[in-house]
């Protein structure tokens, strides 16, 4: 097992969560400008989805870098897979 010791932790901790804060939503929409990254098509903001692109089901963290916007069609499609 797994043990939490100062010297295996950083003070940052970890960021595997699949929780996205609301504010990280709306940077990686702007940033990605409200455009699915698959098909190309502009969304709505009712239609957007963020999704990790590296899963976080295979070692993918919660970080903007990590993050982009996708329509439903294609965040569906797409699974748990790396595009």
């Amino acid at each position: 097992f797994f043990v939490s010791e100062p010297f295996t932790e950083t003070s940052t901790g970890r960021n595997r969560s699949r929780n996205i804060s609301h504010a990280t939503i709306i940077r990686v929409a702007r940033r990605d400008n409200n455009t699915c990254q698959v098909c190309g098509k502009i969304l709505l903001d009712r239609e957007i989805e963020i999704d990790h692109i590296i899963p976080v089901a295979k070692g993918g963290c919660t970080t903007e870098d990590n993050l982009q916007t996708l329509c439903w069609k294609c965040n569906r499609a797409k699974s748990d897979k790396i595009i």
